[in-house]
């Protein structure tokens, strides 16, 4: 998903003569009137939506179905024009009103992968229970786009024409929402491999993953006893705390996941209540099913393990079989033509032209194009009273490979891995970046054929993407920072009881260890050979304490060394820009770099010590802290575009943390000001022994129209530290959801 939304361009600036004569409700009163003026709801009894003054709704509904329309109906009351672009972008149609330039590739690449497919494959596997509420779903959406008022901002920017919304659709963005993380990597590589010198970064980018230990180790008794170090990239926190390490008895949850950062936020919350369901949490606008969140009894989240789903083998043009022909619109010019072939591996990846230079046809096999049934997994999992249930909710799911986390009233806790790993004829060749013929897929293990764990002896459970079993052969490409795992199992040994302050600390934690280890060695090891002239950039790193506190310094300083340091140095080893441009482009550089650096005879690492301690001096001059360095700009997709964007650029905050710490915060490094792109952006704790122990937040708002106070009310909150407190019971929801109640009944 993130290798798909940071590739966005919006580069035509024709047509945009709207941007300056929509007019947007500013108010809450007017944002309820839109909703009250719907009229003939087409439901079968009487329903009620609650709104929390954050514009947060709780449905209460007496079937099923009324509940699934309702949802539908408030998901596009809030964030209609976000849903559109995802919608459209997961059907290779941007360019359509986006124009000719920047996204008929983007499209291309849509198209080739065929997300279209895998979600018609995924319509076929679903209940006639899930298509009934994902119908209603739909239905709802769709009321609600006949009778609006007024069209979001993003329909009169992009041209986007109101359309009807179908099922396919729907799964459609969850597929988007599945996509594999792992191609961003496999995608740069490939174009890469013909540059010398690629495999040895190849392999330096797989060997991280070879080195990360397991969360847990399998047993007899499907048990662990230990935390182990792991070493990896990008995503989630999510941690589980066991009924023998609180007072109550019951289990507590936290949930933390990392994604691009956009207002409107890519989550939404909200709650609801049926006769099937009672649940409070995050859904992804487009897709009816509580993602992280919880209900009476248990409780659930999950972070991302970048796990082994796709492979890219050669293929010939006797492989080839299938070729068909698509239609590419593009706004204000002809449209694109694009052949997109099939080979029995899966679509030729080659025919796209970043691929241009490619000596060889390369094929893309990915499980999420063989069909699966995420949604109905979630919805199942949303209905779940117990681990068994929970468990055999994720027998049909393949794609994206998740830790899923598990809690509940009994104080259990737990993690299964969730994904369908392919198994090759040659466990040797898991991880070549390009397989040859002779190597085939066997067969696909599902998720009820994977270890999993239940209340370790610890009495919690970390996930922050590491691997979760050691596997034959490996589950996962790479895996998880040492740095957060070993910052939050510290954190959760440190007491005998727990509870949901102490998680909301866990989840603000700005500490990194592996920094600070670095800078002490940097500092100590040289203090006596180094000259005054640059005892001012060694002198902050002895005394500096490890935390990207937004008021130091001292990370600054650290952050500029180590960057200009590892740029010399990978400069010097690689001697090829696109292959240094790759690595230090990665989250895993300070890792790498930090290993290596430490393995140099002692007059290098001098040397490289001294010369870029000089050169940072002018750099760090331009700022105070690491807060005027480290900053969080909230704003729209639409920011993104040159000049005009800074309408939709809404506010700019000094952050604290950094990639590497528990409240993640990843930026581009260098010497100009880095604005954070990536990381946390909405958390969730709940304490199982009540229904109304939920705390949520999240780095925006939950409105999505713009020009609305609720499209980032809750930024000051995040700032602070601080959560929302959501219960679940009705009664007290009553109480708390009480900014505004719309009663509704069956029309005549």
């Amino acid at each position: 998903m993130r290798f798909i939304f940071l590739q966005i361009s919006f580069f035509s600036l024709l047509g945009c003569s709207t941007l300056f004569t929509y007019s947007e409700p500013k108010s809450a009163q007017e944002r309820f009137a839109v909703f009250e003026k719907l009229k003939d709801w087409p439901i079968e009894k009487k329903l009620i939506v609650y709104w929390h003054d954050r514009m947060i709704p709780f449905v209460e509904a007496q079937t099923d179905s009324d509940c699934a329309f309702a949802i539908g109906v408030v998901h596009a009351h809030l964030r209609l024009g976000q849903m559109e672009l995802f919608k459209r972008m997961s059907a290779g149609r941007l360019s359509e009103t986006g124009g000719p330039f920047g996204t008929p590739d983007l499209d291309h690449l849509i198209r080739i992968l065929n997300l279209q497919g895998s979600a018609e494959l995924s319509l076929s596997r679903l209940s006639s229970k899930e298509r009934q509420w994902l119908q209603r779903y739909v239905d709802g959406v769709n009321f609600f786009i006949e009778q609006m008022p007024e069209l979001p901002v993003t329909f009169r920017f992009m041209n986007f024409k109101p359309e009807a919304w179908t099922l396919t659709d729907a799964l459609r963005v969850g597929r988007l929402a599945s996509a594999d993380a792992n191609w961003s990597s496999l995608f740069s590589f490939l174009a890469l491999k013909d540059e010398k010198g690629w495999n040895e970064v190849w392999s330096q980018y797989i060997n991280q993953g070879e080195n990360s230990l397991p969360s847990f180790t399998q047993s007899d008794a499907i048990d662990f006893d230990q935390y182990l170090k792991t070493i990896g990239r990008s995503g989630s926190n999510s941690f589980v705390v066991s009924g023998k390490k609180t007072k109550a008895g019951s289990a507590l949850i936290a949930n933390d996941p990392h994604l691009g950062i956009f207002a409107p936020n890519l989550w939404l919350l909200m709650g609801y209540k049926s006769p099937s369901f009672h649940t409070i949490g995050y859904m992804l606008p487009s897709v009816p099913v509580v993602a992280l969140g919880r209900n009476k009894e248990i409780a659930w989240g999950g972070t991302y393990m970048r796990g082994v789903s796709s492979h890219l083998f050669e293929v010939q043009d006797e492989d080839v079989v299938s070729e068909r022909e698509e239609r590419i619109g593009r706004r204000f010019w002809f449209d694109k033509k694009v052949k997109i072939r099939e080979s029995s591996q899966g679509p030729i990846l080659t025919d796209h032209p970043n691929f241009k230079n490619s000596k060889t046809q390369i094929a893309l096999s990915w499980t999420g194009q063989l069909g699966s049934n995420e949604f109905g997994s979630y919805f199942k999992a949303n209905q779940s009273k117990n681990f068994k249930e929970f468990r055999k909710s994720f027998e049909d799911y393949a794609v994206a490979g998740l830790n899923l986390t598990y809690a509940d009233n009994l104080g259990n806790v737990a993690l299964i891995p969730a994904i369908r790993q392919p198994i090759l004829s040659d466990e040797k060749d898991q991880f070549e970046l390009v397989k040859n013929r002779k190597t085939k897929i066997t067969h696909n293990l599902p998720p009820s054929e994977l270890p999993y764990a239940l209340n370790p002896s610890q009495g919690f459970i970390v996930s922050t993407n590491n691997l979760p079993f050691k596997t034959a052969p490996r589950i996962a490409y790479v895996s998880g920072s040492n740095d957060r795992f070993n910052r939050a199992s510290e954190l959760l040994s440190n007491k005998q009881f727990l509870n949901t302050q102490d998680l909301m600390r866990t989840q603000s934690d700005v500490f990194s260890r592996e920094s600070h280890e670095f800078s002490r060695f940097i500092a100590k090891r040289f203090e006596s050979h180094l000259t005054s002239s640059i005892d001012d950039i060694l002198k902050p790193l002895e005394t500096w304490d490890g935390q990207y506190r937004i008021e130091q310094k001292e990370p600054l300083v650290f952050e500029f060394l180590t960057w200009q340091m590892a740029n010399f140095y990978f400069s010097e080893k690689l001697k090829n820009k696109k292959l240094v441009k790759r690595v230090l482009e990665s989250e895993d550089w300070r890792i790498i770099f930090g290993r290596e650096f430490r393995e140099l005879d002692e007059s290098s690492q001098r040397d490289l010590v001294v010369k870029s301690a000089q050169l940072i001096k002018k750099p760090l001059e331009q700022f105070k802290n690491w807060g005027e360095y480290h900053v969080q700009v909230v704003q729209s997709p639409l920011g993104l575009i040159p000049y005009l964007g800074k309408r939709f650029r809404f506010q700019e905050y000094p952050a604290a943390g950094s990639s590497t710490t528990l409240n993640k915060s990843v930026f581009s490094p260098g010497f100009k000001k880095s604005q954070v792109t990536f990381g946390a952006q909405v958390r969730h704790i709940s304490d199982l022994s009540s229904l109304d122990e939920n705390y949520f937040v999240m780095l925006g708002g939950n409105d999505g129209w713009l020009s609305n106070p609720h499209l980032f009310d809750q930024v000051e909150l995040w700032r602070k530290g601080e959560y929302l407190k959501l219960p679940l019971d009705l009664e007290n929801v009553k109480k708390t959801f009480n900014k505004k109640i719309i009663t509704l009944s069956p029309k005549s």
